[in-house]
């Protein structure tokens, strides 16, 4: 079991992106386990892009890019 970070969120996540292109079922079996052994930090990551406009893609996304729009939108809503 890998720790969860976002760092192996990001990779999990381009991992089942990979997979299910690839059409190999058991590359995207492990993919989604993978996927959901990061929990919490996939659905940061997920939160994070959904309506961003800063052009950032799970191809180039980075944890600091993640925490600082997290952050930004925490404070927004005060």
């Amino acid at each position: 079991m890998k720790p969860q970070t976002l760092t192996h969120a990001i990779a999990a996540m381009r991992a089942l992106v990979r997979a299910r292109h690839s059409g190999n079922a058991e590359q995207l079996r492990h993919a989604e386990f993978e996927v959901k052994e990061q929990g919490r930090y996939v659905l940061q990551v997920r939160q994070a892009l959904v309506g961003n406009r800063d052009g950032v893609t799970l191809n180039n996304v980075i944890p600091g890019w993640v925490n600082a729009r997290l952050a930004g939108k925490v404070e927004e809503s005060a």
